[in-house]
């Protein structure tokens, strides 16, 4: 099997590294869907939340369903399920990361969480430098991220939403958006 890129370096989303990353992928957005069963109350009022582990802070609803991965004492994933039928969420991961992040942020890769059509642009998001990506996701839901470099990591904050309910939920989301403070 090749693994190798076009620019001649090794590609870690080919060979068998890659199909540990994307079984953990798989794995924590298929534990999220399973576990995040609950209806919110839009109407609570929000409260702080910090989770160092993934180096995050932002205002959340109590009665959000609440996920966490530990992957290891400085990586790991928090999600939050806003609203159950649609599976509109909010996460925040954080995963070592040993490439080059434009690696993380090339066509390779996101072709493997994306689905063809969509787009990436550059953005300060959260007083950071991001990658922004806005498409779909291979379950057809709409994904909009933001994936932030800090050596050895790469940072995420991720919303998703079907179509049908993205505009619903975008007051919601830019309430999120800006009460994101990094803490690492």
């Amino acid at each position: 099997m090749n693994t190798r890129n076009s620019r001649g370096k090794e590609n870690p989303f080919r060979g068998p590294d890659a199909r540990w990353t994307v079984a953990f992928l798989t794995g924590a957005c298929a534990l999220f869907l399973g576990v995040a069963i609950g209806r919110a109350d839009p109407a609570a009022p929000s409260k702080d939340y910090q989770n160092d582990r993934v180096g995050v802070r932002l205002k959340i609803s109590p009665d959000w369903q609440q996920v966490t991965v530990n992957e290891s004492p400085q990586t790991g994933m928090i999600a939050f399920n806003i609203y159950t039928p649609g599976h509109v969420s909010v996460s925040a991961t954080r995963q070592k990361w040993d490439q080059p992040f434009d690696v993380w942020t090339s066509s390779d890769v996101l072709t493997q969480l994306f689905a063809p059509g969509y787009t990436v642009s550059k953005a300060t998001f959260a007083g950071r430098s991001c990658i922004h990506v806005v498409g779909h996701d291979l379950n057809g839901r709409r994904q909009e991220a933001y994936y932030s470099s800090k050596p050895p990591y790469v940072d995420d904050i991720t919303f998703i939403a079907d179509d049908s309910q993205w505009a619903q939920f975008q007051p919601t989301f830019n309430e999120i958006k800006g009460s994101i403070h990094w803490t690492r």
